[in-house]
């Protein structure tokens, strides 16, 4: 039983050894090319796979929690994304960049498979039969009686509650503002829709700072706009300033 799973722990740990270089050369690549590119893996798949080859029970715990809220994530996003990027700028990015908007359904594929083959190999029985006879299922404390399906509960809750936030965030009258002054600046003939709306107090008001995505059947370009709102005497209600600083990219 143990050298079952010694066994399995290596194979998963060299797995996501190679995963986590070649994640950072992506990574590294993508910055010298000025794309934009964000992943789960890099540092943290090399520094889990390195313990789990070192045969480390607590790690493949610990992992597979993490790789059951990760699927959990990917689970959600699938299910909320055409309710939050509209489906006419998906036909627009598809059409204008075919190459990039192929990248993207692998390179998520490609993560997913990972996660669930992840997930499979730590939650085997050989494994488990480990965790249990090393008594990390037994001690106290909220996370030594974690079990790694409780990732799907957790992954999927902070990744709903996440997007229910944005969502409001950016279907609100402030988003609203950011898509008329995006506008001004653009001019017409453009959709927009806010990706990023970031609010800051201080000074007795607020500063809004929003990024905005313009596009047409030709283009597609960001724009980022930027004003102040300043609090009344009576604490309610405000002046919006002209627009202080904004740009395209």
């Amino acid at each position: 039983m143990v050298d079952s799973s010694r066994s399995i722990l290596k194979r998963c740990g060299l797995v996501l050894i190679v995963a986590g270089v070649i994640d950072i050369g992506l990574m590294v690549w993508c910055i010298t090319h000025r794309v934009n590119y964000s992943s789960c893996l890099n540092i943290f798949a090399l520094i889990a796979g390195i313990l789990l080859v070192r045969g480390s029970l607590k790690t493949a715990r610990v992992v597979a929690l993490f790789a059951a809220s990760l699927i959990s994530c990917f689970a959600v996003l699938i299910a909320t994304a055409p309710f939050l990027i509209p489906f006419d700028f998906l036909k627009t990015y598809i059409g204008l960049a075919p190459e990039k908007a192929l990248l993207f359904p692998i390179l998520a594929g490609s993560i997913l498979s990972l996660l669930v083959w992840t997930y499979r190999q730590l939650t085997s029985p050989p494994v488990q039969a480990a965790i249990h006879e090393a008594g990390l299922y037994t001690a106290s404390g909220l996370r030594k009686r974690l079990r790694p399906s409780t990732g799907f509960w957790i992954g999927g809750i902070l990744s709903a509650s996440f997007l229910l936030v944005i969502s409001f965030a950016t279907h609100g009258a402030t988003a609203e503002k950011a898509r008329h002054k995006a506008a001004a600046i653009s001019g017409p003939g453009y959709r927009y829709f806010v990706t990023s709306l970031n609010m800051t107090s201080g000074g007795g008001g607020k500063r809004v700072q929003a990024n905005v995505t313009a596009y047409n059947d030709k283009e597609i370009k960001q724009i980022e706009v930027k004003w102040s709102v300043h609090e009344g005497r009576g604490g309610t209600g405000g002046k919006a300033e002209p627009n202080d600083a904004a740009g395209m990219k």
